[in-house]
């Protein structure tokens, strides 16, 4: 049973429990203090104290009788630097391995499990986390839910006033109220899926009540079943078509004023036509987001189609509503000229805008246009007489801004509308006062924009866009400028309105008759 060599290091941090003194290690392996003389035991590198023989017949000898007792097997008490679960359980170690009660070891082991706390920790920590993570994500979820059946109740009590307004009423009023409804419920089947089907079958119903009032009468609005869209009745009338050279912002294309004759009345729908209206010839109509700013939305006007697209969507109706039997004879579904849509745009008024010669704060009410806010957006250049905003940064839904004496929403801004003619620079001094349309292409220069907004100028024909859009400075949104584009163009800030007026063959052939 003898000791294994304890390192220096070890030696000289035991000590005798008896008197302090230094131990030492003997030739046999065990421990010997360098004072009292007594000795320990080393047993497998662990220092066991040692009550001797020696020690007993000391003792003994130190009483009265001094006889020495029968020799007793010696008995070991573990040393006081062993842990109380070595002093439980001794453990048994194989030959040639370092023991687990050595001090070092059990540091090491010490380490070892601490790591393994840290560890257990850690995890217990994350699992925690994780917990109220997905306790977040469910309260959020329920609470995104919530707010949207809110949204979705709200609509759907919208659409039971439509109805009730439908049960009471005839005529325009209940074919409107039907066309109202029918927007709603395109906006209850984005957002609550689940019920598609329930909300296409009512949906079917009112399309069938705007079917069953629909009339067209002089001097009246009514809406037109496909698309559906609401239809505003022009009257014929005189107007002041064009710029004064006093406004300082007109152009030469816009010179000179003069008084313009519409002699038939005609209807331009109420509003830009909306991606759900555009839908009903072109289903698949998807349009991207531009900076961010959404353009897709059901109610907002639609925009990336070039001249023929619109063209299109205007021959597709005129189709439908024809084989009806539903469009007066004469007439076709088209875009407007350019002097029905300033006749109409300017609603009786010779002002710069419809609502007066300034734009500012006040023209943010009736016109979409960009204004100070969009401009430290996008850090674009800016104008005397802005808006400081107007609660949109790109194309806001149709109808959201106040109307001109007809009834029309944003024939000042939003979206650039085509118009039927062809753009010719000099129209105002060449055409016919009496409902004037450019039909022939004429070559003049265009300006194009190309890659990182590079301007550049060509010689070629284009058609006419008017009214200015979102991304305009107030200038551009004057009732009287002129602007132009390849049919070809498909931009985020052209759209159109169609108009039920006269066909254009029968207006330049009245024309040509009236000289």
């Amino acid at each position: 049973m003898s000791g294994k060599n304890l390192s220096p290091d070890l030696l000289k941090i035991l000590a005798c429990p008896k008197d302090k003194a230094p131990v030492e290690q003997t030739a046999d392996g065990n421990l010997k203090c360098s004072k009292c003389g007594k000795i320990y035991k080393v047993l497998d590198g662990i220092p066991v104290m040692l009550i001797d023989e020696e020690e007993g017949s000391d003792d003994e000898d130190s009483g009265p009788s001094g006889a020495p007792d029968d020799k007793k097997p010696p008995k070991f008490k573990p040393h006081p630097l062993l842990s109380k679960e070595s002093r439980k359980k001794p453990r048994i170690v194989a030959k040639g391995d370092m023991p687990s009660s050595a001090p070092f070891v059990n540091i090491v082991e010490q380490n070892e499990a601490h790591k393994i706390r840290i560890v257990k920790i850690s995890v217990l920590v994350l699992l925690v986390m994780l917990g109220a993570f997905t306790l977040y994500l469910l309260y959020a979820k329920a609470k995104k839910e919530k707010a949207l059946q809110r949204r979705v109740d709200s609509i759907a009590m919208k659409v039971s006033e439509c109805r009730k307004t439908i049960d009471n009423g005839e005529g325009y009023e209940s074919a409107k109220a039907a066309f109202a409804a029918i927007c709603h419920l395109e906006t209850l089947r984005t957002l609550d899926w689940r019920r598609e089907s329930e909300w296409k079958d009512r949906e079917d119903f009112f399309k069938k009540t705007i079917a069953d009032e629909f009339g067209i009468k002089s001097g009246h609005p009514f809406v037109l079943p496909s698309g559906p869209i609401d239809m505003v009745c022009i009257p014929q009338g005189v107007f002041q078509m064009g710029s004064t050279i006093k406004d300082r912002r007109s152009d030469e294309d816009e010179l000179p004023q003069r008084s313009i004759i519409i002699n038939y009345e005609f209807w331009l729908s109420r509003t830009e036509v909306t991606n759900m209206q555009f839908r009903f010839a072109y289903p698949k109509h998807i349009i991207e987001d531009w900076g961010g700013e959404r353009l897709d939305g059901l109610l907002q006007p639609a925009c990336m189609m070039d001249w023929h697209m619109a063209v299109s969507c205007c021959r597709f109706i005129n189709e439908i509503e024809t084989k009806a039997g539903r469009v007066p004879e004469g007439y076709e579904y088209r875009l407007p000229t350019e002097a029905e849509w300033e006749y109409a745009a300017r609603a009786g008024t010779n002002t710069v805008f419809f609502w007066g010669d300034s734009f500012g704060d006040e023209g943010a009410k009736f016109a979409n246009s960009f204004d100070l806010r969009t401009a430290q957006i996008h850090k674009w250049k800016t104008e005397k007489g802005m808006a400081t905003k107007d609660a949109f940064i790109a194309s806001a839904p149709a109808g959201s801004f106040k109307p001109n004496a007809f009834g029309l929403f944003d024939t000042a801004g939003n979206v650039w509308e085509w118009c039927w003619d062809w753009y010719n620079p000099r129209a105002y001094k060449e055409l016919d006062v009496i409902s004037p349309v450019q039909t022939q292409p004429v070559q003049a220069d265009l300006e194009m924009r190309g890659t990182f907004d590079r301007l550049y100028s060509i010689e070629g024909t284009s058609r006419v866009i008017r009214g200015g859009s979102w991304g305009n400075l107030p200038s551009d949104c004057r009732s009287a400028n002129r602007d132009s584009a390849v049919p070809e163009t498909k931009n985020t800030g052209i759209g159109f309105r169609i108009a039920l007026a006269p066909k254009i063959e029968k207006l330049t052939a009245k024309t040509d008759a009236e000289r």
